[in-house]
């Protein structure tokens, strides 16, 4: 029996935590892996921005975690 390969799910965030003490350059890490490991199998950052959305991520956090990525 050949089990599929999981496809990594953008992660949620946990908005529970406090950022605020934290640099304006700050990327949640597990954003930053994200977007990094979608990159390298070549999706689009149209499409990474808009699973990240769908899955609650706030705009401008993705907006500036994705202005690191060329």
């Amino acid at each position: 029996e050949h089990k599929k390969p999981e496809e990594r799910k953008p992660v949620l965030k946990d908005t529970s935590k406090k950022v605020s003490n934290l640099s304006s350059d700050f990327i949640e890490p597990e954003l930053a892996d994200y977007i990094k490991k979608a990159m390298v199998k070549g999706m689009k950052k149209e499409q990474i921005r808009e699973d990240l959305l769908k899955v609650g991520w706030k705009k401008e956090v993705v907006e500036k975690a994705l202005g690191k990525y060329k």
